[in-house]
């Protein structure tokens, strides 16, 4: 089995993630997505995908790893739209090409008049 250099992921994560060039926008799932695709995005209650941005890669516990450099918030849905369980981020606001995608710790419902905030640092990125 191939294995990537610390240099490498650095230089693999800082273009996919931190070079600004296009900006990023994390979704929020209900059914997580896979390498194909799919899941199911949240939608209703006043959502929309929100902007993201990245730390420069850094070497933590033996893995190259870039996180959210500001907090992510989706504030007041005006409906409830179930339970959020996994993320994506996408190349675009609406439609776009899914690039990244994982699952949250825990799942959480998502109520009328309820908020997500991805604190500062939250969101973490790896390659090893």
């Amino acid at each position: 089995m191939a294995a990537l250099s610390n240099t490498h992921a650095t230089t693999l994560l800082a273009y996919s993630l931190n070079n600004g060039s296009v900006p990023l926008y994390l979704a929020l799932f209900t059914s997580a997505p896979t390498a194909a695709g799919g899941g199911q995005e949240v939608s209703g209650g006043g959502y929309s995908r929100q902007s993201v941005t990245f730390s420069a890669p850094s070497l933590v516990s033996g893995v190259e790893t870039v996180s959210n450099s500001a907090d992510v918030t989706w504030s007041n849905f005006t409906t409830a739209v179930g339970t959020v369980m996994a993320w994506g981020i996408f190349n675009a606001a609406t439609g776009g090409t899914l690039m990244w995608y994982g699952n949250f710790q825990l799942g959480k419902v998502i109520e009328q008049g309820d908020s997500i905030i991805i604190p500062v640092g939250n969101l973490q990125i790896g390659l090893a």
